[in-house]
């Protein structure tokens, strides 16, 4: 059976500051979708489920891990961190808002 099965987490706002690298912050949406998730719904097997607060944690930890002071930056390494996710899952393209640093 094949199924589109849709969910995540919208709009979680972060920022950091560091006294190097200045400030970071904006706000992300995360999505997760694939036929992986359907045996959550018909056997309640979560375990190819990622919960919604994980994903808020998961960009709160990048912006602390991040090294950089980009925007561009930050999309790169947490993009690339979240495609080592579970297999057959699929990371929609995450809609970021860049709040610029007053520098």
């Amino acid at each position: 059976m094949k199924a589109d099965i849709r969910y995540g987490k919208h709009n979680v706002s972060f920022y950091r500051t560091h006294p190097v690298r200045g400030l970071l912050a904006g706000r992300v949406s995360i999505d997760v979708f694939g036929d992986n998730f359907l045996p959550a719904y018909t056997h309640g097997d979560n375990r190819d489920v990622v919960a919604t607060d994980t994903m808020k944690n998961f960009v709160y930890a990048m912006a602390l891990e991040y090294p950089g002071a980009t925007h561009e930056g930050f999309d790169l390494s947490a993009d690339a961190v979240a495609a080592h996710r579970g297999p057959g899952d699929a990371l929609c393209p995450a809609q970021r808002e860049a709040a610029e640093s007053g520098g």
